[in-house]
């Protein structure tokens, strides 16, 4: 499945589903699908394949990708659960979200997971509307969260380049700046 995924994306990434790690709007947003269950899986990948880049889980190196989401199930969570919290950890200041599949269970509460270590959830039988409202707003929240850390990265830097021509300007000092594009 992932093959055809990955045809399908070339033809598709004009379209997108927003930017991706690299920033540029015309990359689509990348998906990491870690989901046990073989036929949720697929339907996911099939699902979000078209608007999106589906990332292939690579066994340990699961969370060392690059990804703008994460869709995982209960097994997943426990199994990377400390895992996940040290790769929101390195994203910070940026949002990474992660999207929880549960099931509807007697006794189960997987809200007991939002906010601590998932940021949405979504309950099996799986919706395909709801499904793709949910990463969209994930994907939106996401992509903001870039935005932001790159003004407030440029804004540092502009800061820091302005102080140092004070400093010069007061102390009489020529200065050559080179400008650089954030």
């Amino acid at each position: 499945m992932v093959e055809s995924v990955s045809t399908r994306r070339q033809s598709n990434a004009i379209r997108g589903g927003g930017p991706g790690v690299s920033g540029r709007v015309d990359d689509p947003a990348r998906i990491l699908v870690q989901v046990r269950n073989t036929p949720d899986r697929s339907l996911l990948e099939q699902w979000l394949g078209e608007s999106y880049e589906i990332v292939p889980p690579d066994g340990e190196l699961l969370l060392d990708q690059q990804f703008d989401l994460a869709i995982i199930d209960g097994a997943n969570l426990k199994r990377w659960r400390s895992k996940i919290r040290s790769s929101r950890k390195e994203a910070e200041p940026a949002f990474l979200p992660f999207l929880l599949l549960a099931s509807r269970r007697k006794g189960s509460r997987p809200t007991r997971y939002l906010g601590r270590f998932v940021d949405d959830l979504i309950l099996r039988p799986l919706d395909e509307d709801e499904l793709l409202a949910r990463v969209a707003n994930l994907l939106r929240r996401r992509r903001l969260s870039l935005e932001l850390q790159k003004e407030l990265q440029r804004e540092k830097f502009q800061k820091q380049r302005g102080e140092a021509w004070f400093l010069g300007h007061e102390l009489g000092w020529r200065a050559i700046y080179i400008s650089v594009d954030i």
